[in-house]
């Protein structure tokens, strides 16, 4: 059976949104400046949450033992990893550790704050998202407070186990109590739209179309 991670990824935001607009969900969209490092990057799945803040006094080898066992061997197979660093002077995010999260089976990283290796992260194919770029990192310097709880970005509160889609229109998150519904109700409108396509490609009206389909 797919999982609802598997569908999700075979969405866009566009039809997402469509879907929590038709039924009078709550539509939670994320920051706009939050983007992937590469415009066809997507993220897709459940929320593991990270946060942390800016930390002067600890040392090179506690921020790299709190990063690595907690984040890089701690997010469970099959999730996006979401990050709060409560900071906008470094980067919590590298080569090594997307290559890292890639191997482990981690869906993608979505930071409200910066990160690194661009070129390099693209090369690997892991999708990251991230308010914007630096060669400064968090070793030193940045401590990771706690992993799995609620973090809020950019006014909107995100919750372990809710689900996030991330692609070129933008970030959506989906509440974990409405996201089967949600998600199965994405698949069938981006079917219909595929057939709707299809059918104007073929000559179709687009009214009469639209008549048939609902879509547009």
């Amino acid at each position: 059976m797919t999982s609802l991670a598997d569908q999700l990824a075979t969405c866009n935001t566009p039809g997402l949104f469509d879907v929590l607009r038709i039924h009078g969900l709550p539509v939670r969209e994320l920051p706009r400046e939050i983007r992937g490092l590469d415009p066809a990057m997507k993220i897709a799945g459940p929320v593991f949450t990270v946060t942390g803040r800016a930390d002067p006094t600890i040392s090179v080898s506690e921020s790299l033992e709190l990063f690595i066992s907690k984040v890089l061997s701690g997010a469970p197979r099959g999730h996006v990893v979401v990050c709060q660093p409560h900071d906008h002077a470094r980067s919590a995010m590298g080569d090594l550790a997307a290559e890292a999260l890639k191997q482990r089976g981690i869906r993608g990283y979505y930071i409200d704050g910066g990160s690194r290796d661009a070129d390099e992260i693209c090369e690997i194919g892991f999708p990251v998202f991230a308010r914007y770029t630096s060669p400064i990192d968090i070793v030193g310097s940045w401590k990771l407070e706690a992993t799995d709880v609620p973090v809020v970005i950019g006014g909107v509160t995100i919750a372990p186990g809710d689900y996030i889609l991330g692609d070129r229109d933008g970030t959506l998150l989906i509440d974990k109590e409405h996201a089967e519904f949600v998600i199965t109700e994405t698949v069938k409108t981006m079917s219909t739209d595929s057939r709707m396509r299809t059918a104007i490609r073929g000559g179709r009206d687009p009214y009469d179309a639209f008549l048939e389909f609902g879509k547009l």
